[in-house]
């Protein structure tokens, strides 16, 4: 494509996150930075997920700073992607903290943060 926006961008690396493919994602999204795209709460839940995929918690941490720092904590989608990397990451303190701090808990977050809890034996 000659022309990039967010959709463009986020609808491919949602794919390849739906593959599995979390390590590539994470790059992309380095790229679509690069290319000065503002991530929307689409993108930023997909960066998440790819997080998610990796383990990559310290990546993640740095999107949960971008989250807060662009005002989409609160987003529906973006909230239950928080909770779910804390929780396959083992970080059940700050899964707990996000699940708690939500807007509102639905079947996702309470989903991950229950299975977060079923992976540490708890």
């Amino acid at each position: 494509m000659t022309e990039r926006d967010v959709v463009s961008w986020t609808a491919m690396i949602s794919g390849l996150v739906a593959d599995g493919y979390g390590n590539y994602c994470i790059y992309l999204f380095s790229e679509m930075r690069n290319e000065g795209i503002r991530p929307n709460e689409f993108s930023l839940t997909a960066r998440l997920r790819a997080s998610s995929i990796c383990l990559d918690l310290e990546f993640g941490k740095q999107v949960h700073a971008e989250v807060i720092k662009l005002g989409f904590f609160s987003d529906i989608y973006v909230e239950p992607a928080l909770v779910d990397l804390y929780a396959k990451c083992g970080e059940m303190e700050y899964a707990d903290k996000v699940f708690f701090c939500m807007s509102k808990q639905n079947d996702v977050s309470w989903n991950a943060l229950l299975n977060g809890y079923a992976q540490m034996g708890q």
